[in-house]
């Protein structure tokens, strides 16, 4: 590559842990490009091979580029530093495990050369690690066509399409730059939501492509590392939800503001079906997410009754699966929701325990008045009632009847 080279694309690409994969991927990228393309590597504090293997690439390649972090940033500010050093007309954000489809970059060259755009979207195909199946992944019109990011930002959510996969955009780095665009520089999933939805609404011009540029793929992991996994993804959701609701609040366009608040009911709507699908949640705030506990509540206000917006903690549920006999004490809308919470992760309860039985004939399981439950070994009685004065007033009812402490959790304790 000669100095005065005029670079086309960049293609930017971080790399933790991916010794498996990003061989692949690099190949994929250098053997259908020419001396118009550069690729920026960022090794994120790899533990494995994998910044070995970029190494190797950067001696016999001359396109390639490598950038060491000195500690372990995440995909967000790995991103940005690698547009820092770009010098191409269009960037590509590309995930070390993925692989670009043959053909694609002289493709979208030649495209982007006849139609200016200050981003360029296209589809993808899926490839499914665990069963090797590939699928279609078609968020974009069947035509070509040519839009104002706005109006695509609003034909996305209003079709369902509000997929904001980085790796299907290309950007126009001066677009990037003079808008000051970049990631967020937190230690989470999601970091790229917003980055999308503020380069769409940003975008005078997006260029929309209908064939399949992308193989993305879908890595099969550990059931420890999904869980993991998910208790950070409820949290970003929350985050990027809270974040987007903020800018819609200084949206002037009153469609677009309602696009906006469809965006973020999309968004926390995911991170519920992520909730409910948990045995229980991780209460440790990833960092950097300092507004996640309020967008979290409040994306989860309507389930549960509204009296659960989070999952119980993982001691909470090793205290409740542990027991012997369950009770609820409260059978109104507290512990109906409760019910409900551990109903769904196969926990059944042996009654609701109430002060007067007027109203719990819907029950769905036996309803009992409080004299009725005795202390035995290995019971637990969870109460279930709102007013703080209540749940102590009943607490302390059930040690004078011979319970200890560590029997009774009260409702403070069980969304605390």
């Amino acid at each position: 590559m000669t100095g005065g080279e005029r670079i086309k694309l960049s293609v930017i690409i971080p790399v933790y842990n991916c010794e498996r994969y990003v061989a692949a991927c690099l190949d994929s990228i250098l053997e259908q490009s020419g001396s118009n393309v550069e690729v920026i590597c960022i090794d994120d504090r790899s533990q494995d091979e994998s910044l070995r293997i970029l190494k190797e690439y950067l001696i016999r390649d001359e396109r390639v580029k490598l950038l060491e972090n000195e500690e372990n940033f995440g995909q967000g500010e790995s991103r940005n530093r690698g547009l820092a050093k770009a010098r191409g007309e269009y960037i590509w954000f590309v995930d070390a495990d993925d692989r670009v489809l043959d053909g694609t970059i002289s493709y979208l060259l030649q495209g982007i050369e006849e139609k200016q755009a200050d981003i360029v979207l296209f589809n993808a195909i899926v490839l499914e690690e665990e069963t090797g199946k590939h699928r279609e992944w078609n968020c974009n019109e069947k035509d070509e066509n040519f839009l104002e990011g706005k109006a695509l930002y609003r034909q996305l959510i209003e079709t369902g399409n509000d997929d904001v996969a980085e790796w299907r955009r290309w950007y126009s780095r001066s677009f990037l730059l003079d808008n000051e665009i970049d990631f967020l520089a937190a230690q989470y999933p999601h970091e790229d939501v917003l980055h999308a939805v503020i380069a769409l609404l940003k975008a005078n011009t997006v260029y929309v492509v209908p064939e399949a540029c992308y193989e993305y793929r879908i890595r099969s992991m550990s059931s420890s590392r999904v869980k993991k996994n998910a208790s950070r993804s409820v949290w970003a959701l929350s985050d990027v939800a809270e974040k987007l609701l903020e800018l819609s609040q200084n949206v002037n366009d009153s469609a677009l503001r309602e696009d906006l608040g469809l965006n973020v009911q999309i968004i926390m709507s995911m991170a519920a079906r992520k909730l409910k699908k948990m045995d229980s949640l991780d209460r440790n705030v990833p960092a950097g997410l300092s507004r996640a506990g309020k967008g979290l509540r409040w994306g989860m206000a309507g389930v549960y009754n509204g009296y659960f917006p989070f999952l119980l903690s993982t001691e909470v549920m090793e205290r409740i699966r542990t027991a012997k006999k369950r009770y609820i004490f409260g059978a109104g809308v507290v512990g109906q929701g409760l019910y409900q919470l551990l109903d769904e992760r196969n926990v059944a309860i042996d009654g609701f325990v109430v002060t007067e039985s007027t109203g719990t004939a819907k029950s769905p399981v036996t309803v009992c008045g409080k004299d009725s439950v005795k202390r035995e070994e290995g019971i637990l009685v969870m109460i279930a009632l709102k007013s703080r004065s209540q749940q102590d007033s009943i607490r302390e009812e059930l040690l004078e009847c011979g319970f200890i402490d560590g029997e009774i959790i009260i409702y403070d304790d069980l969304v605390r």
